[in-house]
This record gives C-alpha cells, structure tokens and sequence, in this order.
C-alpha cells in the first residue's frame, strides 16, 4: 500500500487559516479570496456555503484528486498516477500521464483551483488504476464517489453514452459503478450500479427488454447541469455482498435526488479494476474522493460545500 500527499494550492491555505473565526464562508468557482456570508435561516443549503466549524469527516477516504496542481491524484492508497487509454477495448493498455490532446490539467477555473477539462469528444479517457483505491471486494463493502461536474448535457455531450465516472473491472454491465449521461433527447443522468452479470441477469435476458423498474439505475434530469457552473454529484451503495439489500443513492449539490433498493454481489479483480474518468465526456471534471463507506446526507452536503482535504492551521 502507497500513500501520496501533494501540495495544496493557496487558496486552500488562506481557508484553512480562516477555520479559526466566527462566521460563515461563500467562495465561487475559482475564486481566491473568500467572502462573508449571512447565516444559514432554513434547511437549504446555498452554493458552496458552510458553517466554517464544520468539516468533512474525512474517515475512510481512500482516493483523493483536486487536480489543482497536476493530474495525478493527491492522496491515494493504491497508484497514484493517471493513465490514458485510446478506448474501452484498449483500456488495460494505459500509457503514463495525461496523453490526448483534447484533454487537459488546468490549474484555474476548478472549484476550489484546477481541474480536468476535456475540451472535445475523443476516444481516449483517463484511468486510475483502483486496486487499493477502492474498497476491497472480497468481503461487504460499501463505497461513496463525490465528484465535480461542468458541463451542457444538451450543447456539448455528443450522442452517445456519456461516462464521467465508471468502476469496472470487466464489462459496463458486469460489477460496475458508474454515472452516466444516456443517449436521449434530454440526455438524462443516471447512477448505475451492476452486480455481477450473473447474479443480476441470470436468465440473459436482452437489457432493452428489462422493464426500467427493474434495471438497477436511477436516474434525474440533467438540466441542473450547465457550462458555467460546477455541480456537485456524489454516490454511496452501502453493504454490497450482503444477505440483505443493499441501498444505492444519488445526490446533486448535497441534495438526494434518488435511490434504489436490492441485492448486490460485485467481485472485483484487483488488477483489472479501473477508475475511468471522462468517457465521451466533454467538459470539466474536480475534487474526484473515494471513501471505503457510505457517507450520511449531512456528509454529502459538508463535501458540496466544502473540499474533502482542506488543511487546519
């Protein structure tokens, strides 16, 4: 097992420092300096606004990558490093580093200082590798994925599925995790989460004659994503492997939004299992964590708010 632990940016500091006053603190995209805000009169939760006593409670956390100063990830409990692949084919053929042209390392315009944009859509995507960056399989397990979206679902993605994020270490359909944008007209976000082939489709069944009901996807519209604004999307499935269901849930901007409730039986190959980033994606991607458990609706919110590894002072 590796650990990594790279540099924060300066903005990232100056919020660290300011963990010691009274008050409240709002910061846009890409701002440096952050400003003063009024306190919170309901249960709604403004953007990128939070009691500066608060903290996300960074037990558990696995996998971390601001993407503020370079593209491989911070803290990391396997490889650290980020890969490119040409395609899903040619996804265990990796080549070191960022190597497309259409995609890139920005160390401006993120959230809270980077981030990853893909400027068009092109076969190759990035890969982590996740042996040791996710949980183990071998036992129950649960998991939570938060991550920063920029982009136009209806301006810029192309007509094909579209992954941010997928965890996999076989086929789509076969002990996968992932988010995607589908191929409709309004091109829908959706979580999906496969158990092994086998187990969830026994029969072999054509997946377009499942019912949807009884796919194991949940899905929003997208039209709360837009260019010019970050949106916050964070996943957790608690207790894969278990006897008893298990629960899959979706938030965007620490607000749950859906959720379903089943079985799941997901056996990982460490060495195949991949962390991809960005496939058919155009747009930006920040603040990818991975925590080896399933964070409560108030951790949610805390990581919309408020980076996963600002530092005390």
């Amino acid at each position: 097992m590796s650990k990594t632990k790279m540099g924060k940016t300066k903005y990232r500091c100056l919020f660290g420092l300011l963990l010691t006053t009274v008050g409240f603190i709002s910061v846009a995209a890409g701002d440096t300096e952050p400003k003063s805000q009024a306190a919170l009169t309901d249960n709604t939760l403004p953007n990128n606004t939070l009691p500066i006593n608060t903290s996300p409670n960074k037990k558990g956390l696995l996998f971390y990558a601001s993407f503020d100063e370079h593209p491989d990830a911070d803290i990391a409990m396997g490889d650290a490093k980020v890969y490119t692949a040409q395609s899903m084919s040619k996804r265990f053929d990796l080549r070191s580093g960022i190597e497309s042209k259409n995609i890139e390392q920005q160390t401006h315009g993120g959230v809270f200082g980077g981030a990853l944009v893909f400027s068009e859509h092109a076969s190759e995507f990035l890969v982590f590798k996740g042996d040791s960056n996710l949980p183990s399989s071998d036992d129950i397990f649960s998991v939570t994925v938060s991550l920063w979206l920029k982009t136009s679902p209806l301006k810029q993605l192309p007509n094909e599925y579209v992954d941010p994020i997928m965890i996999l270490d076989d086929a789509w359909n076969d002990g996968s995790i992932f988010v995607d944008f589908d191929k409709s007209e309004t091109k829908d976000f959706r979580l999906g989460v496969f158990s092994e082939y086998v187990f969830w489709n026994p029969m072999d069944i054509d997946f377009n004659d499942f019912p949807i009901s009884e796919r194991p996807m949940v899905g929003v519209k997208s039209d709360i994503f837009a260019s010019h604004e970050w949106t916050h999307v964070a996943l957790t499935i608690n207790d894969i492997n278990a006897n008893s269901p298990s629960v899959a849930k979706l938030y965007i901007n620490g607000e749950l939004q859906n959720s379903f409730k089943r079985p799941l039986k997901i056996a990982w190959n460490p060495a195949n299992l991949r962390i991809v980033l960005g496939l058919n994606y155009v747009g930006a991607i920040d603040e990818l964590a991975i925590f080896d458990r399933p964070l409560a609706h108030n951790e949610i919110a805390q990581l919309y708010l408020h980076s996963p590894l600002m530092p005390l002072p």
